[in-house]
């Protein structure tokens, strides 16, 4: 059977190389990366980075209250509590971060810590 030609290209040729355009720009990974790098550039949020500092901001809401109500921290404790400050920090996460981190910077060490010279971690390392 002979294969038709349209301005000198067979028909299935013209039909492969349309569908492989129309499937890339259909796709939703090529609308995803256009729109992550047009976010990029206007300083938009997207919206994983936006659930990643809620997630962040209400961890460090609840752990900083459980310190501040008990009144001390661990080394450890507020170690692992920098761990999750630093990444919302910067992401751009708000005062309310900021002023949460400062009042558990201003609490005493654990009192057993220093008991039995345990303590090791600087609180002053992480400020």
């Amino acid at each position: 059977m002979p294969a038709l030609l349209l301005k000198g290209k067979k028909m299935n040729e013209l039909v492969s190389t349309e569908a492989v355009v129309l499937a890339v720009f259909s796709s939703t990974g090529l609308w995803t990366l256009i729109n992550n790098a047009y976010q990029s550039r206007a300083g938009k949020k997207s919206v994983e980075q936006t659930a990643l500092l809620g997630l962040l901001h209400d961890r460090i809401y609840e752990q900083c209250s459980k310190y501040i109500a008990r009144g001390d921290i661990s080394s450890e404790e507020h170690e692992n509590l920098w761990y999750i400050y630093k990444p919302y920090k910067e992401l751009g996460g708000n005062g309310t971060g900021d002023r949460l981190w400062a009042e558990v910077n201003r609490l005493p060490l654990k009192e057993e810590e220093k008991k039995n010279g345990e303590g090791k971690y600087r609180k002053e390392a992480h400020k």
